[in-house]
């Protein structure tokens, strides 16, 4: 692209939308989409505990580790078994968690990915295309019809991966593992660390800022739609003209002469015929 595109590109630019209420929550709710799906995706933890195998042995640690997408049945944890356990001869145990929680954490990145990319889409439309946005008035409630229905995706991720991560925090608790695990049916386990607590909260914190976010801006785009100007609007009253109808005359003065004149003729009184 040579400087000459690039400049009339620049200056085809509008501005405008980024300083009124519709294109400033864009850019927040664009931040907020990428920090919702990435700390997810970008989550993980673990929880362990103590098999407390007495004699030479002592005590031996079990780190179990989980992450996104929480298939935990899929992860096996491999560990070495204490001497003269229930297992026999063998070297080592390996078992798995017993649930999964793919589903809430998957929906609730997906909505997080739709709606970075639906924020980038509309920025778009605000910024090169804003006399098309002003002018045809589907794209303006076509923008309305799609923030109301992403908030109400961000609401119902974000209550279902609320759930989820309360499951996945039981699921993964110690004294759950503890059940799981063989050796500790023979020999004493006493937990250790319980995972992490607090990053899980931001994470549902993050979705519910982001549904009060996108339920906010339906407001400013209910505005710029034709429903909110149509209401606006006030109805000519019954022999009442307006300038649409007739251009050159003033409002509300009805025209003289012609087909309909309250006078009657073809533009001259009764009396001068």
């Amino acid at each position: 692209m040579d400087t000459g595109s690039i400049s009339r590109a620049v200056t085809g630019v509008s501005w405008r939308p980024l300083k009124e209420p519709r294109g400033f929550i864009r850019i927040v709710e664009w931040i907020l989409a990428i920090f919702a799906f990435a700390t997810t995706c970008g989550f993980d933890s673990y929880t362990s505990f103590v098999i407390s195998c007495g004699g030479t042995v002592g005590d031996k640690a079990v780190r179990v580790p989980y992450s996104y997408p929480f298939r935990l049945t899929n992860t096996w944890i491999d560990h070495k078994q204490c001497p003269n356990s229930t297992l026999g001869e063998l070297k080592s145990d390996q078992f798995h968690l017993a649930e999964s929680y793919s589903g809430p954490s998957q929906f609730f990145v997906a909505v997080g990915v739709i709606c970075f990319l639906y924020c980038i889409v509309s920025l778009f439309v605000y910024l090169f295309l804003a006399p098309t946005y002003r002018e045809n008035a589907n794209v303006a409630n076509g923008d309305l019809i799609m923030t109301a229905v992403l908030a109400v995706f961000w609401l119902i991720s974000s209550a279902a991966w609320a759930k989820g991560l309360s499951d996945l925090k039981y699921g993964t608790s110690p004294s759950e593992v503890i059940k799981l695990c063989k050796d500790c049916k023979t020999f004493v386990c006493a937990v250790g660390f319980t995972g992490k607590l607090r990053e899980p909260q931001r994470l549902i914190i993050c979705g519910f800022l982001n549904w009060m976010v996108w339920m906010a801006n339906i407001w400013f785009l209910y505005k710029e739609s034709t429903w909110f100007k149509d209401r606006g609007a006030k109805p000519a009253t019954p022999g009442q003209y307006t300038q649409q109808d007739f251009p050159g005359q003033q409002q509300g003065v009805p025209p003289m002469g012609g087909v309909g004149s309250p006078t009657g003729g073809m533009g001259a009184p009764p009396g001068d015929m």
